[in-house]
């Protein structure tokens, strides 16, 4: 297995096809488990809050997408919406770069078409820049910059996640990580 993604990594869409694999397959893993749940254990209301109810959250990260190696730019967000529809996931949150969208990606009605069908959108950055690789000036104007468009968004939460879930380095003569920011 690590052979093998080994070998898509070092292709130029290798991350691209890695990341579609892995939501797809976390995808299709929560529909699964919602479906296999029976259907005569006793039923809660549903609240904001209850402590005994498992819940799974769903998130997607990099929106919009480039086109993918499997995927186009209008197959992926049907096909997602539909994956979530069908699995009674509601409020999927949806992390987006805006610095990504173009008349080429149609990016702005794909993320319109999420929010529109009840999902979060959050904050990404604008173009994906990793905080280890840039000043935390730089990190956060990125930030400001892709809040700026996506405050108004429908369904825009002030949600941020670090592109490739990088918090910054240990820089020499700092604490931890977490310190650089």
């Amino acid at each position: 297995m690590r052979n093998m993604l080994r070998s898509i990594y070092r292709l130029p869409w290798g991350y691209v096809i890695a990341f579609d694999i892995a939501a797809l397959t976390a995808l299709v893993l929560g529909i699964l488990l919602l479906q296999t749940l029976p259907d005569s254990a006793p039923q809660q209301p549903r609240t904001a809050v209850n402590s005994n109810t498992k819940r799974i959250a769903f998130s997607f990260d990099d929106t919009p997408r480039a086109p993918g190696a499997f995927l186009n730019v209008e197959q992926r967000p049907a096909i997602l919406l539909k994956a979530l529809k069908d699995g009674g996931v509601k409020g999927a949150a949806f992390f987006t770069n805006p610095g990504r969208i173009s008349g080429i990606n149609k990016g702005a009605d794909t993320i319109s078409a999420y929010a529109a069908a009840g999902h979060v959108i959050g904050n990404h950055t604008n173009t994906h820049v990793p905080l280890s690789s840039v000043s935390a000036d730089v990190f956060l104007a990125d930030v400001g910059k892709a809040e700026a468009w996506l405050k108004l968004q429908k369904n825009y939460r002030p949600w941020v996640r670090f592109p490739r879930l990088d918090e910054g380095r240990k820089l020499p003569g700092i604490g931890p990580k977490s310190a650089c920011l």
